[in-house]
């Protein structure tokens, strides 16, 4: 996990995957990774962390949920591509453009 912006990028922590575990159970490898990290970096930094990033293809109700568990926001990231869901999804919250853009 590191802090993005312009400023050069500060790794704040890291989680390793563990084989036996994480595949173990029924919820992907990598989002367990995810979990397990968020919730380290939350009780450590809690005043750092405000928002987390999380690509689009591993994201689902079990992360955002996680994230709304520990106070974070969770941001999901798409690429800017003619996705039919993306479509969808502007279509029902009525935005064609950006409503804000943050540079800082």
């Amino acid at each position: 996990m590191s802090i993005v912006g312009e400023a050069p990028k500060l790794v704040i922590d890291f989680e390793n995957y563990k084989p036996g575990q994480d595949s173990a159970s029924k919820n992907e490898g990598e989002q367990n990774v995810a979990k397990r990290l968020l919730t380290d970096v939350v009780s450590v930094h809690k005043s750092l962390i405000d928002v987390v990033v999380y690509d689009a293809i591993a994201c689902n109700s079990v992360w955002i949920n996680h994230c709304i568990e520990h106070g974070v926001h969770a941001i999901v990231r798409t690429k800017n591509n003619n996705n039919k869901s993306i479509r969808e999804v502007k279509k029902k919250v009525n935005k064609s453009e950006l409503v804000e853009v943050w540079t800082e």
